[in-house]
């Protein structure tokens, strides 16, 4: 799957679950071309996983090239390049070849620190 195709089965899934549409800013757990898909809260349960982002032919790595991986729990969002609205809500960057689901970074086991690559 391209690009392409990937946004495609993105706008599909929100229009089949309007719930992934509405949230604030410390709700999204993706984002694409301007395209956010929240996953808040609900009886403290988040209401969706990352794993709606992994459709047939789509891997991690793709998913995290293609937009920015959200991880409000953890305050941290994915990219190489800086992103204000995350930075200003004080989430730390991980960059994209080296983060909790590239499994090169120990900071979610419990260390304080990111492993450089």
């Amino acid at each position: 799957m391209d690009r392409s195709d990937f946004k495609k089965e993105i706008e599909l899934l929100l229009e089949e679950d309007e719930t992934l549409t509405e949230g604030t800013d410390d709700e999204i757990i993706y984002e694409i071309d301007g395209i956010k898909i929240y996953g808040g809260y609900e009886y403290g349960y988040r209401t969706a996983d990352h794993n709606v982002l992994l459709f047939e032919g789509v891997e991690w790595e793709d998913v995290i090239k293609w937009g920015v991986v959200v991880v409000p729990e953890t305050e941290t969002y994915i990219s190489n390049d800086p992103i204000e609205k995350y930075d200003d809500l004080g989430y730390s960057k991980l960059p994209e070849h080296s983060n909790h689901l590239m499994g090169n970074n120990q900071r979610h086991q419990g260390i304080d620190e990111e492993i450089e690559m």
